[in-house]
Formats: structure tokens, C-alpha cells, sequence
């Protein structure tokens, strides 16, 4: 189910990478990721979240095709094992530094 994917996916950032994960309601338009992630080190990255094995729809296809010329990954997440995935990812590309001045400003 894509809400248990996105609520793993938000306590893995906040809790794994001391970020922010903000789910995003496109208001004005349609077809953007659902999820905005702020994490340490001055880094943002968009993810997607479906269910297991959908597709994206076409605006939303449109919308990442975009955001990709613009330099932007957009993150297609469907499993909670993928969630892990891109966490770990994160953390391999995430200065040490970066972390531990996260973890030590959480509240």
C-alpha cells in the first residue's frame, strides 16, 4: 500500500539520515513527486512513491522528464526494500560531517 511506503519512507530519512521528508500536495500541478526530501548537507531529493509494481502515470512521467533536465533524480519507490535502498545510497553519498551535524541538531 503507498501510504505504508511513504510513512517508511519518512521515519527512514528522519530517523536514518536526520533529514526532512515532506510530502508534497500539487495544488497547481499535477504530476509532481510526492515526497521532498531535505537532508543534511544542503541536499534535496524527490521521490515518488506507488504502489508495488504501478506505473507512473503520464503527467506525472511528463513532470520527472522535466524535472530531469533540470539535473533532478526523481526517485521511484515501491517497496519497502527500495526505501532501504535509497537510503542506503544516501548515506554512502552524505559527507560524515553533513550527518553528524544533523544528528546533533535533532530535536
Amino acid at each position: 500500500m503507498e501510504s505504508t511506503i511513504e510513512k517508511y519512507l519518512k521515519d527512514q530519512v528522519e530517523v536514518r539520515l536526520g533529514g526532512w521528508c515532506v510530502k508534497l500536495i500539487p495544488w497547481f500541478e499535477s504530476g509532481l513527486p510526492d515526497r521532498l526530501l531535505f537532508l543534511p548537507g544542503a541536499r534535496i531529493e524527490l521521490v515518488e512513491t506507488k504502489d508495488r509494481g504501478k506505473k507512473l502515470r503520464p503527467t506525472q512521467r511528463r513532470v520527472r522528464r522535466k524535472l530531469r533536465t533540470l539535473g533532478f533524480t526523481v526517485h521511484i519507490i515501491d517497496t519497502k526494500e527500495k526505501v532501504d535502498a535509497l537510503v542506503n545510497h544516501i548515506l554512502r553519498r552524505t559527507p560524515t560531517e553533513a550527518l553528524l551535524r544533523a544528528y546533533r541538531n535533532r530535536p
